[in-house]
């Protein structure tokens, strides 16, 4: 699979809604496009990141949450050179060229940090299933206290520009969320 066609949904590859996609994220900078990847693809994802080895990193005054680095068909295809240009046309700015998987599950969260200034967009496909009473949201905060927020959402791509000085972190899961996890593949 190293198509665009292969992994995103149809909709989304229309030249008409990619310029709809674009005046949104002009205005907002932010977007988030459900149902991102076709139904094949989406399959495919989730298997590949159960199959992901994640290693757990707790850090009190920092995060809880564990880390998959691993190359696999998924985390290629967001790197690629296709898939850069294609968020391009969406954003303006071309996405990094690291992907990696995230995993938060109940008593995980990341405190607020200052985003890495050489990441120009964040880039989050969330893959698993998710409730929004969990908890779990990304919130992104600029220097003037604006933020934006996201609940994670099954097979959803969130796209944020990063703006100087933009702030994140992962909402604390709660206990509701039990034994369920969110998983996200992030390109940075």
């Amino acid at each position: 699979m190293d198509k665009l066609a292969d992994w995103i949904n149809p909709a989304y590859l229309d030249r008409g809604t990619v310029d709809e996609l674009r005046a949104v994220f002009e205005k907002e900078k932010q977007i988030l496009l459900k149902d991102f990847l076709r139904k094949d693809a989406y399959e495919l994802a989730m298997k590949l990141a159960r199959a992901a080895k994640f290693k757990r990193v707790f850090i009190p005054d920092q995060m809880s949450c564990a880390f998959a680095m691993k190359p696999d068909a998924l985390l290629a295809f967001l790197v690629s050179e296709k898939f850069a240009l294609y968020i391009e046309m969406i954003t303006g700015v071309k996405p990094g060229h690291k992907a990696f998987y995230t995993e938060f599950r109940a008593g995980d969260y990341a405190v607020i940090k200052d985003l890495p200034q050489d990441w120009k967009l964040v880039a989050h496909l969330t893959l698993s299933p998710w409730d929004e009473s969990w908890g779990g949201r990304m919130i992104f905060r600029d220097a003037q206290g604006n933020h934006l927020s996201s609940c994670p959402q099954a097979n959803a791509l969130l796209l944020t520009q990063n703006q100087k000085k933009l702030r994140g972190y992962v909402e604390y899961v709660n206990h509701h969320a039990g034994k369920k996890t969110s998983v996200t593949a992030n390109v940075g």
